[in-house]
């Protein structure tokens, strides 16, 4: 686009519209965009399935400052040892670093982190 325009030297202004974007499409975009910037993120944590382990990793996710947005437990996995489960969560959060000190609470609780989608 440059020089097809005699726009050299005024004041211009390019307008950018979604008008015909699809509302799941948009969604999708925003959902990105806060993975992308931390403010979301998915982690998927290995434990052992015994009663207390959901609590621990709540309160480790409380005190770092996150909010916790949708849980799936998961003792049905092929690929996991008979008395283990998968945690699967979503979280709200402020920033990468936000995630970075969660995963390292985490860890120095016992907890391994199998998956993340960030």
């Amino acid at each position: 686009m440059f020089h097809k325009l005699p726009i050299e030297d005024k004041k211009t202004v390019c307008v950018v519209s979604g008008g015909n974007i699809d509302v799941n499409i948009l969604s999708r975009v925003i959902t990105r965009g806060l993975m992308m910037t931390g403010r979301n993120v998915n982690l998927t944590i290995e434990l052992v399935d015994k009663p207390g382990q959901l609590q621990q990793v709540s309160e480790i996710i409380a005190s770092c400052g996150a909010n916790v947005v949708s849980v799936y437990y998961d003792h049905g996995d092929t690929n996991m040892a008979i008395n283990s489960c998968f945690l699967k969560l979503a979280l709200e959060t402020r920033d990468s670093e936000q995630i970075v000190a969660i995963k390292q609470e985490l860890g120095k609780a016992g907890f391994r982190i199998v998956t993340e989608r960030v």
